[in-house]
């Protein structure tokens, strides 16, 4: 990996272990509710499908 990439390895390995760690101490019941929680993750899933380019099961 060469210049900006290896910035954003390094930053990722820094804070996605944290994120993670915050985001699964949080009650998402006090926020959301199942049904909704359930059209977000299925709505973001549909979202980044939209930002690929290879055919499903196929890698570049």
């Amino acid at each position: 990996m060469k210049g900006w990439r290896t910035l954003a390895w390094g930053l990722g390995m820094a804070l996605v272990p944290a994120g993670l760690q915050y985001l699964g101490g949080v009650d998402w019941t006090q926020y959301v509710s199942p049904t909704v929680a359930s059209v977000v993750a299925g709505s973001i899933t549909v979202l980044l499908r939209a930002f690929t380019n290879t055919p499903l099961g196929h890698s570049r």
